[in-house]
């Protein structure tokens, strides 16, 4: 008896780490250091908030620029699977939206492409600085 129960108690407790672990790949902040910016996102709750924009409600995140106060916000994410999502983005005017993906890699970096749409851009040096269709994250800042 003794032993089904730890036997059932080891079990159990797999399944849960298992859960917590692929319920929090979309759940963090990620970075892109070499760009100088970083994705803040809650795929699962969809409950971000912009600091200092809280009237704009919840969203499921925002990419952000540590050299720009500019905001592109992510309005819709769908997850394709448990390591992908299908991302709908616009900028903080509403004047340019896009279509991207976001994948977690199995060395624990992500990649975000633009698929279709406007081009992600960030102010650099009073110019518009076009972001490359594909980037890597990862989760340490530098």
């Amino acid at each position: 008896m003794k032993r089904t129960f730890i036997i059932a108690y080891f079990i159990l407790s797999g399944l849960i780490s298992a859960y917590s672990q692929n319920d929090s790949i979309f759940n963090k902040t990620i970075y892109n250091n070499e760009e100088s910016i970083y994705i803040v996102m809650d795929f699962y709750n969809k409950n971000v908030t912009v600091k200092d924009q809280e009237f704009l409600g919840e969203m499921s995140g925002y990419l952000g620029d540590y050299k720009d106060f500019r905001k592109w916000y992510i309005l819709e994410s769908e997850l394709i699977n448990d390591n992908c999502a299908k991302l709908s983005i616009t900028n903080d005017e509403g004047s340019e939206d896009l279509e991207a993906t976001l994948a977690y890699n199995n060395d624990g970096t992500y990649t975000l492409k633009q698929e279709k749409g406007s081009t992600l851009r960030t102010a650099r040096n009073r110019k518009w600085h076009k972001l490359p269709k594909t980037l890597i994250y990862t989760t340490t800042k530098k």
